[in-house]
């Protein structure tokens, strides 16, 4: 009896199903497996192009300029069909692409501070999300390993301690780079001495993964046979840097507590008052001190 009740209901929603369809409904949606990725490193390092790469495989950045481009967090958003166990799934990736810290470059606003970069990073983490699956530091491969990606590695891991489980390295720039050659770079990175005294190593616990993309020059001169290797090389680091974020699971959380983030972020809220009202909270500090020395007058 059961066993026929089940067969009813199943035919009744294919039924239901196919006559949806023949409805021509075009607002359904699909349930999604999100995932969140953070982009951190220096100015012109490539992070922008990692996140295009991975909305867009044919994707080609313009030639570099003189200015910085990204000065605010920005976010793309990309969704994407996988088929995993017979089952289509959706999976939405937000990448929150951060400005670049040792902006040296002087754009036609202000360049920004390293702190100031911080500053953006834990408002965001503050007040807009806090479920983060993978962090992405990335270095350019043809820049090399400078001065500035290991202080900004130690900027990070200073600021942000606890993160390692998260973290990985990303080296951009990669797609005529074979093998060795990328062996060889992630050598000089992890056997750099400064690197080995503040265990930076250790810190990447995702381990290290390479990007790369259509370069504008041989796109410049529709260089086909350029193109096809490259692409087929992208196609590989990218895949590789995909699994990585679906294989992420749901529980992973920013480490540092809604109470360290409050403190922060009031600490920030209380220099800025102080930075555009510098007289009114002189005055107000010497009208505090004043009635704190009056109160230890009076307990004498």
């Amino acid at each position: 009896m059961f066993f026929c009740l089940y067969i009813f209901l199943e035919k009744f929603n294919e039924q239901l199903i196919q006559y949806e369809r023949n409805m021509h409904n075009k607002l359904t949606f699909e349930n999604c497996t999100v995932r969140n990725i953070v982009l951190l490193g220096r100015t012109r390092v490539g992070k922008t192009t990692l996140a295009q790469v991975l909305k867009h495989l044919r994707y080609v950045p313009p030639q570099r300029g003189l200015h910085i481009r990204t000065r605010e967090i920005e976010f793309i958003n990309i969704a994407s069909t996988s088929l995993k166990e017979n089952q289509d799934i959706v999976y939405n990736f937000n990448i929150v692409d951060t400005p670049g810290f040792y902006q040296t470059i002087k754009p036609p606003d202000p360049k920004l501070s390293n702190q100031g970069i911080i500053n953006l990073i834990d408002d965001y983490l503050a007040n807009d999300r806090t479920q983060i699956h993978i962090w992405a530091f990335v270095v350019n491969f043809h820049d090399g390993f400078s001065k500035e990606d290991l202080e900004t590695m130690i900027l990070i891991k200073t600021h942000y301690p606890t993160l390692h489980q998260y973290m990985s390295l990303v080296i951009t720039q990669c797609e005529t780079a074979g093998d060795k050659a990328r062996q060889n770079f992630v050598n000089t990175i992890f056997d750099n001495p400064d690197v080995r005294t503040h265990q930076l190593k250790n810190y990447f616990g995702l381990q290290v993964y390479f990007m790369g993309c259509l370069r504008p020059e041989t796109s410049i001169a529709c260089n086909l046979q350029a193109a096809k290797s490259e692409l087929a090389n992208v196609a590989t680091m990218r895949e590789n840097f995909i699994k990585l974020c679906i294989n992420r699971k749901d529980d992973q959380d920013y480490s540092q507590s809604p109470l360290i983030l409050s403190w922060k972020l009031i600490q920030r809220l209380c220099w800025r008052y102080y930075k555009t009202n510098r007289n009114k909270c002189l005055l107000l500090g010497g009208a505090i001190l004043i009635i704190f020395m009056a109160l230890i007058m009076n307990v004498k």
